[in-house]
């Protein structure tokens, strides 16, 4: 094998090694998100409602802590992720409260996690927008 044929083997080896390096990000939070406009009519009850199914869609189960507060966990092949979910009739958030075999560390996660939290932050803004745009 020539020294160049050589050469590029590795440096392709070493991208693949260096690729497979980016699997973690920062954690991703929601903090006081606005309400989509619609919305901001509903009642805290309607709010939990539309969460709630909002993440039941993707696997997400919640249980209530308090007014305003829910608890949500999601175990995905392997993967187990649990977030605390403050609302108001104005705003909500998202906080990552533990993780396993997410590769947590450091104020990093494994890159899944946080696409899971942007997902279900665009489907909770869905759904209340839905939900604030049907009430009568």
């Amino acid at each position: 094998m020539s020294q160049s044929i050589r050469a590029a083997l590795v440096a392709c080896l070493a991208f693949l090694l260096l690729a497979g390096c980016d699997r973690t990000q920062p954690v991703y939070n929601v903090q006081d998100q606005a309400l989509p406009i619609h919305a901001q009519g509903l009642s805290l009850a309607e709010i939990e409602r539309q969460i709630v199914a909002a993440g039941s869609r993707r696997g997400w189960r919640f249980e209530k802590q308090a007014a305003g507060q829910l608890q949500g966990v999601l175990r995905e092949r392997g993967h187990y992720a649990r977030i605390d979910v403050r609302f108001s009739t104005r705003s909500y958030s998202i906080t990552l409260v533990e993780s396993d075999n997410l590769l947590q560390s450091g104020g990093e996660i494994h890159r899944n996690y946080n696409r899971w939290i942007h997902n279900l932050e665009r489907d909770i803004d869905a759904a209340l927008t839905r939900a604030g745009t049907t009430r009568t």
